[in-house]
């Protein structure tokens, strides 16, 4: 982008992007590599309290912020009806079940200073090829999750944290 006067205009087509050291084009899909990637815990969380980020929004509640560390909670703030409110979003890989995390009640303690009105919502995430075989946790039949394909979420209510 290049400003002239008050106005911003596009300088390059494509992408626009131009490496610094050769000034040549950048077309990132040419970096995009043609072996399956599995997603990491960090994507697979990511994925996952996007959904809740949007099912929350869709209802009419407004994000106060979200961040997608699997080893940092709570995922999400949003404006409840009476101010802020968290949610604890777990995450797993189908067969798996994404369970509260072990130290629950640290996280709703060191939270009840903004809020006391905390949720869990989990969130388990299936190849959409997969086959799901009943006895998968047990056979291994089931699919990796892979970059850029697609994948069927299971996701929980809102589920209220009681504090004591």
């Amino acid at each position: 982008m290049k400003k002239t006067d008050d106005e911003w205009s596009v300088m390059n087509d494509g992408w626009g992007l131009i490496n610094p050291e050769t000034d040549k084009e950048i077309i990132p899909e040419n970096f995009v590599p043609a072996e399956s990637i599995e997603m990491t815990d960090w994507e697979v969380q990511d994925v996952a309290v996007t959904i809740v980020k949007n099912k929350i929004e869709d209802s009419g509640k407004e994000s106060m912020s979200w961040q997608s560390n699997p080893q940092i909670h709570p995922a999400l703030w949003f404006v409840g009806d009476n101010g802020p409110e968290f949610v604890v979003v777990s995450s797993a890989r189908y067969p798996k079940k994404a369970l509260p995390p072990q130290n629950i009640d640290d996280i709703k303690k060191s939270n009840s200073r903004m809020s006391d009105i905390g949720y869990f919502v989990s969130v388990v995430l299936a190849s959409s090829d997969d086959p799901f075989d009943p006895e998968a946790e047990d056979n291994g039949n089931f699919l990796p999750l892979i970059r850029g394909e697609g994948f069927i979420p299971k996701v929980s209510e809102l589920i209220p944290l009681t504090f004591n």
